[in-house]
């Protein structure tokens, strides 16, 4: 079973679990892409694009710290347990 990329509507979580949060995304898996920036680099994070409305936190939301670089206009939401 392939994955299915047309899928807009997904649950998720932070590696240990503490963060949980449902998404709709804008154009499903298709605007998968790897961050360039240092700090997700050596994470290995992936990003995707969803309109800021779309994101909501079940559980955790406190539990996120904020990274920014550069001109600090964009804000990298983390786990930071």
């Amino acid at each position: 079973m392939g994955l299915d990329l047309d899928r807009p509507e997904r649950d998720g979580a932070c590696h240990c679990g503490a963060v949980r949060f449902h998404v709709r995304l804008s154009d499903g898996l298709r605007t998968a892409r790897r961050c360039t920036c240092s700090y997700c680099t050596m994470r290995g994070a992936v990003a995707v694009s969803a309109e800021l409305g779309g994101l909501t936190f079940m559980q955790g939301e406190d539990r996120l710290g904020v990274y920014q670089f550069n001109t600090g206009t964009a804000k990298h939401h983390f786990c930071s347990s």
